[in-house]
């Protein structure tokens, strides 16, 4: 899904906490560029968006049909609920949850909320 830049950045900043590093300084020193930094994070967060779709859409059908569920390494089925792909998606969507939500992007104005008449 990511190209290779793209998880050389997830992985930085995966990796970086573990090893007691600022990710953003760790980011900063692998990618000097601050406008390539820009657009790789800009890429992630855009397929990152529109996998979720279709993991929203692969997640309902397990739960309708589990012959779609990726065999355990042991060759049985797995519970749908112990699918890693939807621990994945409950552990993403806790962290969501529990982020703080932002105010519109700097630079914008929202329809109707002023700016030019």
């Amino acid at each position: 899904m990511f190209s290779r830049r793209e998880k050389d950045v997830l992985a930085i900043l995966a990796e970086s906490r573990r090893k007691g590093r600022d990710p953003r300084t760790a980011l900063a020193a692998a990618f000097p560029n601050p406008a390539y930094r820009r657009k790789l994070l800009w890429g992630i967060r855009q397929k990152a968006s529109g996998a979720a779709k279709d993991l929203e859409l692969y997640l309902e059908a397990a739960r309708q049909d589990r012959r779609v569920v990726a065999p355990a390494r042991g060759g049985g089925p797995y519970p749908v609920a112990a699918d890693p792909l939807v621990s994945l998606l409950r552990a993403v969507q806790g962290f969501v949850g529990a982020s703080p939500t932002k105010g519109a992007p700097k630079g914008r104005t929202p329809p109707g909320k002023g700016g030019r008449p």
